[in-house]
């Protein structure tokens, strides 16, 4: 199993003893996956939109996703960020409060 997803013997090993074959076998793919590639958009230069259409034109499919710095501090905002994503599909604008650090 090392040598077939080019892991070191003794770490497969490990592995292996503490999740057995099922698990260190889709441990072992699940690492070997390709990663994604995140953008971050600079307001300053180009919008969401216009990256997007440029990726989608290059035939580069997109999804966009929401990502916050502070994962834990973030929790309360959840909701309002629903509510945020709601608004600004009908073209208003929202705030999200997030407590200070």
């Amino acid at each position: 199993m090392a040598v077939l997803h080019s892991y070191p013997d003794w770490v497969v090993q490990v592995w292996l003893e503490q999740f057995g074959v099922e698990d260190t076998e889709q441990i072992c793919q699940w690492l070997n996956q390709s990663p994604s590639i995140d953008l971050r958009i600079n307001p300053l230069r180009s919008t969401l939109e216009q990256v997007e259409a440029a990726l989608h034109t290059a035939g580069i499919a997109t999804t966009q996703i929401f990502l916050y710095h502070k994962p834990y501090d973030c929790l309360p905002a959840l909701a309002q960020f629903k509510n945020c994503l709601d608004s600004r599909k009908a073209g208003g604008q929202c705030k999200i409060a997030v407590p200070n650090s």
